[in-house]
């Protein structure tokens, strides 16, 4: 494999996993507007955690 054949597969790996981010977001998103306001602010609670944007 080439450094520019590999180079190129991982973009392509990246932007698949970008997508796949993409789709979650919007999905987790739909839930949460069919949650009420406490449940939706215990999983937005626990998201920000999971991604390290909250210390608490």
């Amino acid at each position: 494999v080439t450094p520019e054949r590999a180079l190129d597969e991982i973009c392509n790996y990246i932007r698949d996993l970008q997508n796949q981010v993409g789709d979650l977001s919007q999905r987790i998103a739909g839930q949460l507007a069919n949650m009420d306001s406490a449940q939706a602010a215990a999983i937005r609670r626990l998201l920000r955690q999971l991604s390290g944007g909250d210390s608490s």
